[in-house]
């Protein structure tokens, strides 16, 4: 999740590889701001990721430019053991990727869950999947022009950021030289480092 102010994450470990202290794996669906969205992180059920990009309402003005910078962060996460990519033929995908006006929502400006109408989910944390997630970028972010959505810069950070919650990833305090950030338009980073690319591949 990415929010104009901070939220709770979790200190890493750096270096290439999982760490002791590690930023990687599910954690509970929680309601961050006493009010709807839930948020969580959980893992993909295999390393064959697909996302359908759709827009809830067709009458809400979808980010422009988050098509192209989800397609960046598929092709960065690309970069590891999953195979990451878009389907919009897909009627039963990994992640639901959503564009809509969810309002203020307490400076939420994205958010993945684990909806109770997924299509398959097992496990517990730190090792619950999720098939048929919800990754929801807030389009009232970018009409209230916040300063969120505004470049292609902080479009591919809020991509990348989200996208890695889908495979597990958590929020990283140690360095803006992943996407992982904790701060949405902190000066984060637009792609996965190598610390993220070991979590990735060490589970996948």
């Amino acid at each position: 999740m990415l929010t104009v102010l901070s939220v709770a994450a979790v200190v890493t470990g750096v270096g290439g590889q999982p760490a002791g202290a590690n930023p990687f794996g599910s954690t509970a669906c929680v309601d961050p701001a006493g009010a709807v969205p839930l948020n969580c992180v959980n893992l993909a059920n295999n390393n064959d990721h697909a996302m359908n990009y759709v827009n809830l309402d067709q009458t809400t003005q979808a980010i422009p430019g988050m098509g192209a910078a989800m397609t960046a962060a598929i092709s960065d996460l690309n970069g590891t053991d999953l195979h990451a990519y878009r389907d919009e033929n897909d009627s039963l995908p990994d992640v639901w990727v959503h564009d809509y006006n969810y309002g203020a929502l307490d400076g939420i400006t994205a958010w993945v869950v684990c909806p109770s109408d997924n299509t398959g989910e097992g496990g517990s944390n730190p090792n619950r999947w999720c098939r048929g997630q919800d990754l929801n970028f807030n389009v009232y972010y970018w009409v209230s022009d916040n300063g969120f959505y505004d470049t292609a810069a902080q479009r591919q950070n809020i991509a990348c950021h989200e996208l890695g919650h889908t495979v597990g990833l958590q929020h990283r305090t140690d360095t803006r030289a992943s996407c992982m950030w904790t701060y949405a338009g902190d000066g984060g980073a637009s792609r996965y480092d190598a610390h993220d690319r070991g979590h990735v591949n060490s589970r996948y």
